[in-house]
């Protein structure tokens, strides 16, 4: 036999579902709260955006909102005119379509534009040797007018000291004079030649290089002007391309812009939070009453043992008041705190009617009518 000490049940574990439940309709009205605050209507000078809820269909308790952008009368009127220029721009680019279609679908054409000119014609220059021929009988002709009175001179010259020194044609003396002469004459005669062949030469070849960047600076002149001729035709082909790309970027239309609405943020309760440390604090509770129940039943079952060598005492209901149950010893058989009627000394025991229903044979009947109970048989089973 044992006794047990503290009362009552365990709380009730909060509901899942319907915590969940809870939780969601709060987020909800939160939601609903925080959009309806973020719904700010505004003013400007040139217009005003304002904001009309309506009730979500489906739903009984969620409103969206449009927003409505109105412009004052003038900004409206200037609106308007943009939309109608806008338009007329785009029909223009519009019909334009077929102009495009019909140069896009024609090849690029080069008929009629020079070929380009990647070689030069030399078969008119003048070679690099012999080609100066004509300058070079210049030279030498005009090398020859001054050899030739020279040597003439010079021959008569030669005749007269050899016959002054007695040696006339015929001789050995003469011949050998005379032929070193011949030899001096040719010698210059040759010279004259080489120089002249020479700068006739670098004559011909300075020619051949003149012709020859005449002809590349013409043949560049031809090129640039094929070059341009190709561009002009290109420009041409893309003109309607340009002028419906210029009208569809003209066709814009410009709408007023209104400042970032300010939000505020309203933060939904933590409901589920909330139940979870209620139901925290009701455990700690009911565990704090349970220790503390367990101590006042250990303490009760201390007493009790006390009184277990008691023997038989009193027990009667009718002798008894400030009745207060504190314990229970077993099932069926409570534990009182309880004065006797006749002193007002705080005692603790049990009620013989209820140890009569589990223990009939720990009660007795004393002489004057009234109940005992045998604590040492309840208590220690003897």
């Amino acid at each position: 036999m044992g006794g047990k000490g503290g009362g009552g049940s365990p709380p009730t574990p909060p509901d899942p579902a319907r915590t969940a439940e809870a939780q969601g309709a709060i987020n909800r009205e939160t939601a609903v709260a925080q959009a309806r605050l973020n719904r700010t209507n505004e003013i400007t000078p040139l217009g005003s955006r304002t904001y009309n809820e309506f009730l979500i269909p489906g739903t009984s308790d969620l409103f969206g909102a449009t927003a409505t952008t109105a412009l004052n009368p003038v900004p409206q009127q200037a609106f308007e005119a943009e939309q109608r220029v806008g338009r007329d721009l785009n029909l223009l680019a519009e019909n334009q379509i077929g102009r495009v279609g019909e140069t896009v679908g024609t090849p690029f054409d080069l008929a009629g534009i020079q070929p380009r000119q990647d070689q030069l014609d030399t078969s008119g220059f003048g070679g690099y040797f012999g080609s100066g021929q004509s300058m070079e009988d210049a030279i030498y002709g005009k090398q020859t007018a001054r050899l030739d009175p020279q040597f003439q001179q010079g021959r008569a010259d030669l005749t007269q000291n050899l016959a002054n020194q007695g040696i006339f044609a015929g001789t050995q003396a003469y011949d050998r004079e005379f032929g070193n002469f011949n030899r001096a004459q040719t010698d210059a005669y040759s010279q004259a030649r080489n120089d002249a062949i020479t700068q006739g030469l670098g004559f011909g070849n300075q020619q051949r290089a003149q012709q020859f960047n005449e002809a590349a600076a013409q043949a560049q002149l031809a090129n640039a002007g094929r070059q341009q001729d190709i561009q002009e035709r290109a420009f041409l082909r893309n003109i309607p391309l340009n002028d419906v790309a210029a009208l569809m970027g003209t066709g814009q239309i410009n709408i007023p812009q209104f400042g970032p609405t300010p939000q505020t943020g309203v933060a939904a309760p933590d409901y589920a939070g909330l139940v979870g440390s209620n139901y925290q604090g009701q455990v700690n509770a009911y565990n704090a009453q349970q220790q503390a129940g367990a101590a006042r039943s250990a303490g009760t079952m201390g007493m009790l043992g006390a009184l277990g060598g008691a023997a038989i005492m009193a027990s009667d209901r009718r002798l008894k008041k400030a009745i207060k149950v504190i314990g229970e010893f077993m099932e069926g058989i409570k534990v009182y705190e309880f004065c006797y009627i006749w002193d007002d000394i705080k005692r603790i025991g049990f009620m013989a009617d209820e140890v009569k229903q589990v223990m009939p044979e720990a009660v007795i009947t004393m002489p004057n009518g009234y109940d005992a109970v045998n604590y040492s048989m309840v208590i220690h089973g003897n």
